[in-house]
């Protein structure tokens, strides 16, 4: 059964983890955390079933096995920042990231035009 370690509630990741060069981490940024002993004594195991999802801030300190089945594993993430946000540098795949207006006008203009997504 799919799992997730989530360590203690007051244990967020205050700094942001440099790239591990260690093969096989599949995650876009490649980011690992050392833990310490007393971290690691807060972990607690989510179960997750198909179709079950986490939800967790940002910095919380999460991670999991690899994905031994045939299903595709994903994670959504998102950031509310008011439009005077502008990003400095391409990201770790050497891509901007994109943003969608959800609120107020967006004067500067750092992410461009994009459509709000339309349903049917």
């Amino acid at each position: 059964m799919p799992w997730m370690t989530v360590i203690g509630t007051m244990a967020v990741c205050r700094s942001f983890p440099a790239p591990t060069p260690q093969d096989g981490n599949l995650l876009s940024i490649n980011q690992e955390v050392n833990m310490s002993p007393e971290m690691e004594k807060t972990a607690v195991d989510l179960i997750l079933k198909a179709g079950e999802m986490s939800i967790h801030h940002g910095l919380t300190i999460h991670g999991s096995l690899p994905n031994q089945s045939d299903r595709r594993r994903c994670g959504l993430t998102m950031r509310y920042v008011p439009t005077s946000v502008k990003q400095v540098n391409a990201n770790s795949m050497g891509m901007r990231y994109h943003a969608l207006l959800v609120r107020g006008q967006d004067e500067e203009k750092h992410f461009g035009e994009m459509d709000a997504p339309g349903f049917k």
